[in-house]
């Protein structure tokens, strides 16, 4: 054996013995399931075997509110989901019983994640981390659906004097054919045959008002056509939607007999209805272009013939529309001519800013006593002019966002005789509101003015690095109960402040059959960090008489003192 062979044996019986040196130093369970996970990562991701579509959740049914819920849990050597926890939400509190409801319902193949490996290092029962994002989407817009046809308004809706209405729909995609398509562009990973998918087995479960639209949803849904575009690999296509795990999915119908134009004119009120009083509504259908002008307006219904069609016509050809990217067609925009009626505001949306000097020296006491008085006229045409500020005792840059937020708020003007008519010292009351408080001196200050975090908390800016969770139940108002810290890293880390903050969120109630319902061990993980963004902002608003912040109970102090 020559010296370079002696050499090389030498170094490898040096390392052979720091890795038994290791080994007995350190814990071999501990190291051999590190050795475990990540073989479990190269052996494959978890696969579920049964998916479970989440409770349909009110909220999506009293607005077009849509969203995602991203769900953290672990998985069990029976492929069973245990301790899941949210650990993101958009928008926070709306969503997140419906998903934790479903996920704890998932079942996992142990074999794509429980190796032979696994079995050989240890007995001990193999845990590995699994993630599933829920989106809650009303629209079918984010597949390639070939096209959601306009539904038709029904004609028994307009001889009742119902403007709007809403239909959600659950159903299933069914595949009912295949078609060749030339020239793919990426032959190399996709087929040349798309599956056609149809609807099946729709279910309506919202309607407002019940049994009015609701056959036009179904035949407008029925003539929906969805494509998909398979890969090569027979092995690595997806299950079709009419496998045994079937796909689910929602979408929400609109009527409205008000298209919500950008901008609103006024129609001219004839001299002849005017004069013979006659009141009416004019339904007017037309095309909205990609510019958001109107194209092909014409009367399709006319409570008094051929007195108001011309001027609604006219109308509704100067309304003008935010630019879109393909045509909307058949809009419908009822036209009312009323001979005496009050001024409406038509928008008043909030302006939201975030300024974190301001945030870090006001107290939130302070924030929530401000206000802003503005006096405003509105000319005949709704828009609003001579608007200033009369009174506040907010900051500058507070009191500009109010001033903004008057000017360009839009009204339908006053009538008077047929008329339009200007309307002059006007005055609202507007409010600054926390919109997102996630620093530990302002959540401390929320909870001494005993207030209540309206939308849960994720992250935390904090000293000092740590992660807290707590277990508790929600009741069916969406209160928490029964909360208790089921672990913390360090132990003891901001236990008692994270029980606090977690027993003032409040949720989106869970619906089953008609009914709310309490969802029971919600578990929710606290992170706190220095590296978390002080991602305090606020809200300029109308003053609508409605608590800000959950703060109840201070508000009740403040009209007591």
């Amino acid at each position: 054996m020559g010296s370079q062979q002696r050499h090389a044996l030498a170094r490898i019986s040096i390392g052979v013995l720091i890795v038994v040196l290791l080994l007995v130093v350190f814990d071999w369970v501990r190291i051999s399931h590190v050795f475990a996970r990540v073989w479990s990562y190269l052996d494959g991701y978890p696969h579920p075997t049964m998916t479970v579509q989440p409770i349909f959740p009110i909220s999506m049914t009293e607005s077009d509110t849509e969203g995602h819920v991203m769900v953290e849990f672990e998985i069990n050597h029976y492929g069973e989901v245990e301790n899941p926890f949210v650990s993101e939400s958009t928008p926070p509190s709306l969503f997140e019983l419906s998903a934790l409801h479903a996920v704890k319902q998932f079942q996992f193949d142990p074999k794509s994640f429980i190796s032979s490996y696994h079995k050989f290092i240890s007995d001990r029962p193999v845990r590995v981390k699994g993630i599933w994002l829920f989106s809650f989407d009303q629209s079918m817009d984010g597949q390639s659906v070939i096209k959601v046809p306009v539904p038709e308004y029904p004609a028994s809706a307009i001889q009742k004097d119902i403007s709007e209405g809403s239909v959600i729909v659950e159903f299933e995609w069914k595949q009912i054919g295949e078609k060749e398509v030339q020239d793919q562009p990426h032959r190399l990973v996709h087929s040349n045959t798309r599956w056609i998918y149809a609807p099946a087995n729709p279910t309506i479960i919202f309607a407002a008002p019940m049994k009015v639209f609701d056959e036009s949803a179904l035949q407008a849904l029925a003539k929906v056509r969805y494509e998909f575009d398979p890969l090569l690999n027979i092995a690595d296509r997806p299950k079709p939607p009419d496998s045994d795990d079937h796909f689910r999915t929602w979408h929400r119908f609109e009527y409205s007999l008000d298209s919500n134009p950008k901008h609103y004119v006024i129609p001219n009120y004839p001299r002849e209805a005017i004069q013979q009083e006659i009141e009416g509504n004019v339904i007017v259908n037309f095309d909205i272009t990609t510019e958001g002008t109107v194209q092909n307006p014409k009367v399709v219904h006319a409570d008094v013939p051929d007195i108001f069609d011309v001027a609604a016509v006219e109308s509704v050809s100067e309304f003008t529309f935010e630019p879109r990217n393909e045509v909307s067609i058949n809009v419908l925009h009822s036209v009312g001519f009323q001979l005496n009626s009050e001024l409406e505001l038509l928008s008043a949306n909030g302006v939201q800013d975030r300024d974190l000097d301001l945030l870090e020296l006001t107290s939130v006491r302070e924030l929530l006593e401000w206000y802003i008085d503005i006096e405003f006229d509105v000319n005949e045409s709704g828009i609003v002019e001579s608007a200033e500020i009369i009174e506040s005792n907010a900051p500058i840059r507070q009191q500009q966002l109010a001033l903004q937020h008057a000017r360009h708020a839009s009204y339908k003007p006053k009538i008077v005789a047929g008329k339009p008519t200007r309307v002059s010292n006007l005055q609202h009351r507007y409010l600054v509101t926390p919109v997102m408080i996630n620093s530990i001196k302002k959540i401390s200050e929320v909870l001494a003015l005993d207030g209540a975090f309206d939308l849960p908390l994720y992250s935390i800016n904090a000293e000092a690095y740590g992660q807290v969770f707590v277990e508790f139940d929600v009741d069916e108002h969406g209160m928490v109960e029964n909360s208790k810290i089921v672990d913390s890293s360090p132990k003891d880390f901001y236990t008692n402040l994270s029980l606090a903050v977690v027993n003032e969120f409040r949720y989106k109630p869970m619906m089953v059959k008609g009914k709310y319902v309490g969802v029971s061990n919600v578990r929710h993980r606290l992170l706190y960090s220095p590296e978390v963004e002080p991602n305090s902002s606020y809200r300029v608003h109308l003053d609508e008489g409605k608590p800000r912040f959950g703060m109840t109970l201070h508000q009740k102090r403040i009209e007591n003192n």
